[in-house]
């Protein structure tokens, strides 16, 4: 490591003004240690350490085939487009690179066929978009939707061209050859090095684990991967082994039969009564459900005998078209099939508990539910806005995580994986047995460079004022700071709130999440430089904002996850059934690691500075409040609102 990251070494030859930095030095030493002796590493790199060069240059040195596993699509590029024409300069041309992502990221040749075909009026928005996508199919060599920069991240029409794993028929299909994620596995097959994200990683380990994937795999096989912004891996993994049956996926599955149902050498008018009668009767199955305003746990003795008779005529009904259908021989109709055999396997399991056999195969579904002698599962209903569906979520991932990546030699690395520069919690959440350990500090001079302001005259965070004071204390920061603020909330109500209030109450363009994409949002506040973004908890990690745009991040209150949450409230009667503490080892450590990644949105770069408010007064009250401020970096801190203006008034003297 010493011939690339010396002072007259390869990096100080390819990158101007290059500067040796010791912490990202041992990020490579400690890596490349644990690559030679096979064995696994869990890093704490602070922000601003180089991490990314740190683990990538060890990992390509080492001549084996390894994968980089990402939280966000933003460091994804980062790698794609930033460090790795870099490296090239410092390791040669050697070595080859590939990108995978999630199917979904792709288009479809054989649906966005079918929406070719479909009869928009001219000059209406469905048909100038329908034109664009057939006239960017001509021409795209990679199919990957963030060619359409402008395409909105929940587009509809997206949904329409594109394919999910439950809709793709994989190697049946006719397009199969030409498909553009079969051309990205192909790429990755031959590549050194391949990027992916958690999900699909997690993907590619579900389907490994099931019974029904056999020697499938998404990623090819690999000799190390380390998994960055690995923070939040665990949540990632219960999804994953988890299920959501959601209405959609009724519909989804009764629309693509009226599609292909002229496909049928038989059984044509049966698939057409099938077809409907799903939809109709899965509706009166939700219907039945008890969905509330909010999440509602579900428990299998629930199941009253109204909503059995319902669960068991849809039951019925997938089982009659994966009947018909598999006996078809016709390969998408035969997929199908499959489809209808692995909904109604989930959907029993959920609701009663039991596990539904398919009349043809194995269910093909990452929910294994032979792993429910390791972990139980918990399933809630949920609903949002007018999409309900059934959850089933792994109480204990960590089980699942480490049967599934236990054997591959791997490398976890973010900047908040400590509490109280101890990894207990986090290795407790992965599995982990005695991997290697290293932390490496922020190189910023956080006693320069930021302030953090904690208030101590609002009221506490369940009083009934406490979200107009909240309001009234962010206007006062905003104009402080000028603008050039991060607003986070750990509501949406209270974003909803914020936001309105700084609309009418200040000058300054206030940008709320929900209204445009994220990356839309992001890019208007970097060039305005005075903007204000209010956002809930897809903004307080992932998102970076170097320079004066962003001087000022507040956070309205401590971010301990809703005890109405009933994922969560069943993992804490877990955690107490097995004799421990579920606020000192769940919720706490949670919310401090979470703390950390909003504080950490302020100083990215050694020129940042700025000012971080915490507006509940618990972290000064509460004996806990202890351990949340020791996990921010150290700098000077205030309950004086008027240091606060003082301050930003010197800055803004000095530029």
């Amino acid at each position: 490591m010493d011939k690339y990251f010396g002072s007259d070494g390869a990096l100080s030859e390819a990158i101007d003004g290059y500067e040796v930095r010791p912490p990202q030095a041992r990020i490579a030493q400690e890596l490349a240690d644990a690559i030679e002796a096979e064995e696994d590493l869990v890093a704490e790199a602070g922000t601003g350490t180089g991490k990314t060069l740190g683990y990538l240059v060890p990992l390509l040195a080492s001549g084996l085939k390894v994968v980089v596993s990402t939280g966000t699509k933003n460091l994804q590029e980062q790698i794609i487009n930033s460090d790795a024409p870099l490296l090239r300069k410092v390791l040669g041309e050697h070595w080859t690179m590939a990108l995978m992502k999630g199917r979904s990221n792709y288009l479809c040749h054989v649906r966005a066929d079918r929406f070719a075909k479909q009869k928009f009026l001219p000059n209406t928005e469905e048909r100038q978009l329908q034109d664009r996508i057939i006239d960017w199919k001509l021409e795209t060599e990679t199919g990957d939707r963030a060619e359409l920069e402008d395409l909105s991240d929940d587009s509809p029409w997206w949904r329409q061209v594109s394919a999910t794993t439950e809709q793709c028929a994989g190697r049946k299909c006719s397009e199969w050859e030409r498909c553009w994620v079969t051309r990205n596995r192909q790429e990755a097959q031959n590549a050194d090095l391949v990027v992916v994200n958690h999900h699909l990683y997690l993907s590619d380990a579900s389907l490994r684990m099931s019974a029904a994937g056999g020697n499938a795999e998404l990623i090819p096989r690999h000799d190390y991967v380390v998994f960055d912004e690995a923070h939040d891996l665990d949540e990632i993994a219960s999804r994953h082994f988890g299920a959501d049956i959601s209405e959609g996926r009724f519909i989804s599955l009764s629309r693509d039969l009226k599609v292909l149902q002229e496909k049928a050498s038989e059984h044509v008018g049966e698939l057409t009564a099938l077809g409907t009668a799903l939809e109709l009767r899965s509706a009166r199955l939700f219907e039945s459900l008890p969905f509330g305003d909010r999440s509602v746990r579900w428990q299998p003795q629930f199941l009253s005998e109204d909503i059995e008779e319902h669960l068991n005529s849809v039951t019925d009904v997938l089982e009659r078209l994966e009947e018909c259908l598999g006996s078809e021989p016709n390969d998408e109709l035969n997929h199908l099939a499959k489809r209808s055999g692995n909904l109604a396997f989930e959907l029993n399991f959920a609701l009663s508990g039991e596990q539904h056999h398919s009349l043809h195969q194995e269910a093909e579904t990452s929910l294994d539910t032979a792993s429910e002698a390791i972990t139980p599962f918990v399933r809630c209903l949920e609903r949002n806005g007018r999409s309900r569906k059934i959850v089933v979520r792994p109480l204990d991932p960590s089980a699942l995580l480490e049967r599934a990546i236990g054997e591959q030699p791997k490398a976890f690395v973010s900047a908040t994986l400590t509490i109280g520069r101890r990894f207990d919690h986090f290795k407790a959440k992965l599995g982990l047995h005695q991997p290697r350990e290293v932390i490496v500090d922020s190189p910023f001079d956080y006693m320069h460079q930021m302030r953090l302001y904690l208030a101590n005259d609002l009221p506490v965070p369940n009083s009934r004022d406490f979200p107009n004071q909240v309001a009234q204390r962010a206007e006062s920061l905003v104009k402080a700071s000028r603008g050039g603020a991060f607003i986070l909330c750990t509501s949406h109500f209270m974003t909803s709130r914020v936001a309105a209030h700084l609309e009418q109450a200040t000058h300054y363009t206030v940008l709320r999440q929900g209204t445009a994409p994220k990356s839309a949002l992001l890019r208007e506040f970097r060039s305005r430089g005075d903007a204000v973004l209010v956002a809930t908890m897809s903004f307080w990690q992932g998102i970076d904002v170097p320079g004066e745009a962003l001087r000022l991040v507040v956070i309205d209150k401590i971010p301990f996850a809703s005890p109405d949450d009933p994922v969560l409230s069943a993992r804490m009667e877990w955690v107490e059934s097995r004799g421990q503490s579920a606020f000192g080892t769940f919720q706490l450590p949670q919310a401090a690691l979470l703390l950390r990644q909003g504080v950490g949105r302020l100083i990215r770069r050694k020129s940042d500075w700025g000012m971080v408010a915490i507006l509940d007064q618990r972290v000064l009250t509460k004996g806990y409040g202890r351990v949340l401020l020791s996990s921010l970096p150290r700098c000077p801190t205030t309950s004086d609102f008027t240091k606060v203006v003082n301050h930003f008034g010197v800055r803004f003297n000095e530029h």
